[in-house]
């Protein structure tokens, strides 16, 4: 899984008692969607089938393209949804805030936002205009596992200069999420 849902699945996998399960990050691409990450991620699972009996892909449509297709492997099992915040929260929940104008934000995402605005690049005051052209507001899908998302939620939205909300989704749909895929 991306890395991004890294505490989520370690948090979720040791609550639950799955401890014959590793929770294996994969490269964070939704800061930078394009381009071919297919090396890395071909590499991640080939490491990984030399390992484990059966491997989990999850991932969303965060720029994984035809490059990034799952290997031909009967021990592979490909879990994709269209927005990686599908796994946090109930579509209908999801797709109502983005028709209201959030931005939304996981606090794996939020823990490096900084790092992420370098990356690309954008000093503040082009950070201001390139959020305030795709967004109304911040929204952070808190899973409670970072007792510094809110503070790094708090300065985000200071940055690009747009309110900033917070939705407690905890980790109870992720889990289940999880849950019924693995069985």
């Amino acid at each position: 899984m991306c890395a991004t849902f890294q505490r989520e699945l370690e948090r979720i996998l040791g609550s639950e008692g799955m401890d014959t399960v590793d929770a294996l990050p994969m490269p964070t691409k939704c800061h930078k969607p394009s381009g071919n990450h297919s090396s890395i991620h071909s590499d991640c699972i080939n490491k990984a089938k030399q390992k484990y009996g059966a491997i989990h892909i999850f991932r969303s449509g965060c720029g994984f393209g035809e490059e990034d297709r799952l290997p031909n492997d009967d021990r592979c099992f490909l879990h994709t949804e269209r927005l990686c915040f599908y796994m946090l929260a109930e579509r209908d929940i999801v797709d109502s805030l983005l028709l209201d104008g959030a931005y939304l934000l996981s606090s794996g995402w939020l823990s490096r936002w900084k790092f992420y605005m370098a990356d690309w690049g954008m000093e503040r005051e082009m950070a201001i205009e390139f959020f305030a052209e795709s967004a109304r507001k911040l929204v952070l899908l808190d899973t409670m596992v970072d007792k510094d998302s809110q503070r790094h939620l708090d300065e985000l939205a200071d940055f690009v200069r747009l309110p900033s909300d917070s939705v407690p989704v905890g980790l109870d749909f992720f889990r289940d999420y999880i849950r019924a895929r693995l069985v």
